[in-house]
């Protein structure tokens, strides 16, 4: 029992002052709980080691805690959406009654219906075809829906409207504001120009601004040629508010994603390589793997040939890779990764965005297992 404290407490000496996510395995090396932190070392010490009382709850997983391994994160935000995907894939024992609490949540476009809306979700269910945006903090999802519904003008209402038939006598109060289209009352809009509104929306929750002011720019222009002025003053409106809107909150879309992100820490010869797994939008899974005093270490070819090597028995290739720097016959091996794939594979250097931050995220985690392995 010494022991194994002991070898925990050196283990919690390595973990950085930086936030991220906690994983604790036990004898087996199956991962039991996940955790965040806005200090992984202060909070895995005070957890695992730290004096005072515990409830049944947390005597129960200190007992059984032989590893722990870790993930750093830019900031809390990122370790929360980190968590619940971690928690999700591998499903730990101690996390059962918090997933639930721990769900954020997302926008849903109901493509689903011939009048899609704009609804608050806590679930993703792609089966039936609507798209999600987020995931969100309860709070900014919110001021997003409003803003939606103020500017916008879809329905709100859960009523189920089949294009062709009136599911109303009349339109209610939202038409005569002129904050709906009014599709419950054939003759008042049509699919046509309502799919057209809920294309702004989604270029709009989706982030394409340049894309939806220039929609907007144009149907202003084409209002005032013909008179229509206050159609053109509400898209004037409108752009300014594209224009204003700044979801600062938002962490990534929903939208399907898969990569792959690596990063490389060398130092005397000794290397570690990170891989972040991203499906679906999500990461989902770290892999770490070292190698010990390389001779004639040549960045280039090592990471090339740890790259083939990985996918040479890999069931699963996703259609872009994620790499901190060339490697060599990187042509070759995209083409080879995309026949085993069976479809276009991109190897890929970021230069700028999201992916930049992905590798350097990656990166710094590998130099962080570096010097716990090699120290």
């Amino acid at each position: 029992m010494s022991d194994r404290v002991e070898r925990l407490k050196a283990r919690i000496k390595e973990l950085p002052d930086r936030p991220g996510v906690y994983l604790h395995k036990n004898a087996e090396g199956e991962v039991i709980y996940v955790g965040k932190a806005r200090n992984l070392r202060n909070r895995v010490g005070s957890y695992v080691v730290g004096k005072g009382d515990r409830d049944p709850f947390g005597i129960a997983l200190v007992k059984e805690i032989e590893a722990i391994d870790f993930v750093t994160t830019n900031n809390e935000l990122e370790a929360i959406l980190l968590e619940n995907n971690l928690i999700k894939a591998h499903q730990p024992r101690y996390n059962v009654l918090l997933r639930d609490d721990k769900t954020y949540p997302y926008l849903k476009v109901t493509m689903s219906e011939d009048f899609p809306r704009v609804v608050f979700t806590r679930r993703l269910d792609r089966k039936k075809g609507d798209l999600f945006y987020g995931p969100f903090f309860a709070g900014t999802a919110r001021r997003l829906l409003k803003l939606v519904a103020d500017q916008f003008k879809l329905r709100s209402c859960d009523l189920e409207i089949v294009d062709g038939k009136s599911a109303l006598p009349r339109p209610c109060l939202y038409y005569d504001m002129h904050q709906c289209l009014g599709p419950c009352v054939v003759g008042l809009t049509s699919r046509e120009v309502y799919g057209e509104m809920v294309d702004d929306v989604v270029l709009f929750l989706g982030g394409k601004r340049k894309e939806l002011q220039d929609r907007l720019t144009e149907r202003m222009y084409r209002a005032a040629e013909g008179e229509n002025f206050e159609l053109a003053r509400y898209y004037r409106d409108l752009i300014r508010t594209v224009e204003r809107v700044q979801a600062e909150q938002q962490v990534a879309s929903a939208e399907s994603e898969d990569v792959d992100v690596w990063g490389l820490y060398e130092e005397g010869g000794d290397v570690a390589v990170q891989l972040f797994v991203l499906r679906d939008g999500n990461v989902v899974d770290r892999r770490e793997l070292f190698w010990e005093k390389i001779g004639e270490y040549q960045p280039s070819y090592f990471l090339g040939e740890v790259v083939q090597r990985y996918y040479q028995d890999n069931l699963f290739i996703p259609p872009e890779i994620l790499l901190p720097f060339e490697i060599e016959d990187a042509e070759l091996l995209a083409e080879w990764l995309s026949r085993q794939r069976d479809r276009k594979v991109a190897l890929r250097v970021p230069q700028r965005g999201k992916g930049v931050d992905r590798v350097e995220l990656a990166n710094r985690n590998a130099r962080l297992s570096h010097e716990s392995r090699f120290k």
